[in-house]
């Protein structure tokens, strides 16, 4: 996915810088800066909804493209909210009939709840967490931890490593982060290896730390439009 991503991302805005200087020339009229800009970042956001086979990630961006583009498409009357909330349930109600076909056994999907509401622990050797338009905290105290995948879009996301050892002293992590914010809090004596790439967005490492060489966590990942941060505790 991050070879594909670096090419239609980099495709739309450079059809969005095309769309912009036609725009200046006077063409397209009826597109202002930000409704160009905008669409360009909810197509990209539509395609990677699609690749992933993610309802939120088809819909939403429909709802919103709806929303800017209400006088282009003959809608000037439609109210943003009515558009929003047939999102949600059209999200809702097609996760319960089509469950995510892509998503393992070790899953903690949240959406519409508050941070104090969803603060769970986590154990297994694979783990998969998601959060989408909502903010969450996840604790992993797992000893045969492997490999980590978190997800975040339009939103916050808190893992904490509770255990201090890695099942063989080893662990990945994989962190995808769209407009939102996502924070792992990693003990002092571990070694850590970032490996983030960044589009409109940040990666870094905060606090002090003095690893022992005993274990190691390598983060990948990518970031568009956020954060990602590795916090040494």
């Amino acid at each position: 996915m991050k070879k594909e991503r670096k090419w239609y991302w980099g495709i739309l805005f450079i059809l969005g810088a095309v769309a912009l200087i036609a725009g200046a020339m006077g063409y397209m009229k009826e597109f202002g800066f930000w409704n160009i800009f905008l669409s360009v970042v909810l197509i990209g956001w539509l395609i990677e909804g699609i690749y992933k086979r993610s309802f939120g990630g088809i819909l939403f961006p429909i709802a919103i493209f709806v929303i800017i583009n209400d006088e282009w498409l003959g809608l000037p009357e439609i109210s943003p909210w009515p558009v929003m909330v047939a999102a949600v349930l059209a999200t809702a109600g097609l996760s319960i009939l089509f469950p995510h076909v892509k998503r393992k056994k070790h899953i903690y999907p949240e959406f519409g709840c508050k941070e104090e509401h969803v603060r769970e622990g986590m154990e297994g050797e694979e783990l998969h967490c998601e959060v989408s338009f909502n903010e969450a905290v996840k604790y992993v105290n797992s000893s045969t931890l492997s490999s980590l995948h978190t997800e975040c879009s339009f939103g916050s996301m808190k893992i904490y490593f509770d255990n201090e050892a890695l099942k063989n002293g080893v662990a990945t992590a994989y962190a995808e982060t769209s407009f939102g914010s996502t924070i792992y809090y990693v003990p002092s004596t571990w070694r850590v290896v970032m490996n983030v790439e960044t589009a409109f967005g940040s990666g870094e490492e905060k606090g002090r730390c003095n690893p022992t060489g005993e274990n190691t966590l390598y983060i990948n990942g990518e970031v568009s439009f956020g954060s990602m941060v590795v916090q040494y505790v």
